[in-house]
């Protein structure tokens, strides 16, 4: 995950990768040399957050295969400029270079194995999760699962979603109408860099001007 580095961190990762030396009186010589990372380099440098020029920029961490704008298939670790995201070594994916329609078939079958003992009322709504499975690869979006008892499984059904995609459960984050409160814990989410959260158990309306800014923004 992405997350600010602190001055202490900083200065220790300047020192990685420079030798800084700093002048100081010496009785015998007259003046000798001490290696230093002196703050007035830590401080800008921490404080001038994503504008370095001619520094890659890092936009997103990911640990599974991203769709691309132009429909390629990104699966290759390690740095990706163009778009600003990181791979890391743990992605491994084998697909056709002109899949079939028999490959696309064996695909879904495999995915629709997860939850073939799930109570889904009609087949539409078992589409409706499949679709749901591989839309985080491609875009942001959000959805609603809803069960007509309580215990059916919606979240078992939601992490069967987020298993695939991040290889762990959904983090989860309870749900306040309060504005001010809801912008609080949506800020949590994003600095922790959560790609995605689950709003477990909500009943009745939801939706405000936070959410919505969040639902729609792209930053």
């Amino acid at each position: 995950m992405i997350r600010e580095l602190g001055p202490a961190l900083l200065r220790e990762q300047f020192t990685r990768v420079a030798n800084g030396v700093r002048v100081v009186p010496d009785k015998e010589r007259g003046h000798g040399m001490r290696p230093d990372a002196p703050a007035r380099v830590v401080g800008p440098g921490g404080s001038r957050g994503g504008s370095w020029p001619g520094v890659p920029r890092l936009d997103a961490v990911v640990a599974h295969p991203v769709l691309l704008p132009d429909g390629t298939l990104l699966a290759t670790n390690g740095y990706h400029r163009s778009i600003g995201v990181l791979v890391p070594d743990r992605v491994t994916l084998t697909v056709p270079d002109v899949p079939t329609r028999t490959d696309a078939e064996a695909a879904v079958a495999r995915l629709a194995d997860a939850v073939c003992d799930f109570p889904f009322e009609r087949p539409e709504h078992r589409g409706a999760w499949l679709a749901g499975l591989p839309t985080p690869l491609a875009w942001f979006a959000f959805f609603l699962i809803d069960g007509n008892v309580r215990g059916v499984g919606k979240g078992l059904l939601a992490d069967a979603i987020a298993l695939p995609v991040l290889g762990r459960r959904f983090s989860a984050m309870t749900y306040t109408p309060d504005r001010e409160e809801l912008r609080k814990r949506i800020t949590s989410v994003a600095a922790e860099g959560e790609h995605m959260v689950l709003l477990d158990n909500r009943a009745g309306p939801i939706g405000n001007n936070q959410l919505d800014a969040a639902l729609t923004a792209d930053r």
